[in-house]
């Protein structure tokens, strides 16, 4: 009976280790895609988001501009 409790024992040991180690893998994947999710947002909103604009401005003026008068 001793030896059945031990053995019991280090069977449930075993499976939180397994537990655990698989939960740690799962969260730095996760932090990990969480973290290039942030960086792609932040290079488009900071670097492709101001050209964008500045094209769709100057857009707007060429086209304000070739608009016909009224007069």
């Amino acid at each position: 009976m001793a030896g059945d409790r031990k053995d019991s024992m280090l069977v449930t040991l075993l499976t939180w280790l397994v537990v655990g180690v698989i939960a740690i893998v799962a969260l730095k994947t996760a932090l990990w895609v969480l973290g290039s999710l942030v960086g792609l947002a932040m290079f488009l909103l900071f670097t492709v988001g101001p050209i964008a604009l500045v094209v769709w401005l100057v857009y707007r003026f060429m086209k304000f501009l070739a608009k016909p008068s009224a007069a």
